[in-house]
Parts: structure tokens; C-alpha cells; sequence
């Protein structure tokens, strides 16, 4: 099964958990919507995926490319999130718009490939 067809879009799964987070905090929203995203990297890769791995992803996946600098402020505010280390936070809003970008672009790489 191609990994973008309508029933296994990976962005468009992690949209959809980003919306429907009623009730919860924004450092819970945030610490969710980064675990959800990082889930559909390793999906859209078929591995794990990590900020050293960025460059070698978006060679595979150059319909992705046009996000690449926001993809790498959120592994970079993952990394900060998680394990302490310095880098930028994000928002929830701003992961889910960036969410909704990478689901666009997962729909369009759909309807190029076979």
C-alpha cells in the first residue's frame, strides 16, 4: 500500500490528533502535537527519523523541501522540549499550521505518484 494514499496519510493523521486536543494544556498540546509529528516523519521515511537525518529526508521526500526550515525549528524545539536542550520553542498553533502544510503537500504527493 502506497504510503499516502487516503486511508495512511501520516501529516493528515497528526492534523487531525493536533485538532481534537480539548481540554489540554498548551505545554501538553505542544509535548503531544511534537510526538505526533515526529510519528509521521518515521511513517513517511519507514525509519526513524532525527534532526541529523533532515538533509538525507528531504532528498527522498523533495516535496517536503519548501518546509524545511520550520521542520527543522520543530525538531530543534523537540530536542529542547525533551531533552533539555537550548533551542527555540514552538506553540501549538504553530505546529499545527505547520501540520497542515506537511498534510497538503502529503495529498498533492499523492496524486503524482503511482
Amino acid at each position: 500500500l502506497w504510503p499516502f494514499s487516503r486511508s495512511n496519510r501520516p501529516f493528515s493523521k497528526a492534523l487531525r490528533a493536533l485538532r481534537d486536543t480539548r481540554g489540554a494544556s498548551e505545554d501538553e498540546r505542544v509535548a503531544g502535537g511534537l510526538r505526533r509529528l515526529h510519528d509521521a516523519f518515521h511513517a513517511v521515511a519507514g525509519e526513524a527519523v532525527f534532526a541529523d537525518d533532515l538533509p538525507r529526508f528531504f532528498e527522498r521526500f523533495p516535496e517536503l523541501d519548501f518546509a524545511r526550515e520550520d521542520v527543522t525549528r520543530m525538531f530543534a524545539a523537540s530536542r529542547a522540549r525533551f531533552f533539555g536542550e537550548t533551542g527555540p520553542p514552538m506553540q501549538s498553533r504553530e505546529l499545527v499550521v505547520l501540520t497542515r502544510r506537511l498534510a497538503r503537500a502529503e495529498a498533492r504527493m499523492r496524486l503524482r505518484r503511482p
